[in-house]
């Protein structure tokens, strides 16, 4: 049942205007241009300007090891940002 919410997330588009409560289940199963997306929205929601291209590989390539972690405290990309020690 849960995946298919997850599959219904991704076919509806809805899964980009999380932000950062995506889903890491969700995020590791988006292909490169649905998290791409899911970045650009996630700062435009934040009242940000379009990041750049560089900005955005590396806001993706976070979450990814993020969401890849198995000790990760939260279970949406949202996690990174605030519950890691830096």
């Amino acid at each position: 049942m849960l995946g298919a919410g997850a599959i219904a997330l991704l076919s509806s588009g809805c899964a980009s205007s999380l932000g950062l409560a995506t889903p890491c289940s969700v995020w590791v199963s988006m292909d490169n241009a649905d998290q791409q997306a899911t970045i650009i929205s996630m700062v435009h929601q934040n009242g940000g300007p379009t990041p750049s291209s560089y900005d955005v590989s590396q806001t993706q390539l976070l979450a990814s090891d993020y969401c890849a972690d198995p000790f990760a405290n939260d279970d949406t990309i949202g996690g990174m940002v605030d519950s890691r020690p830096s």
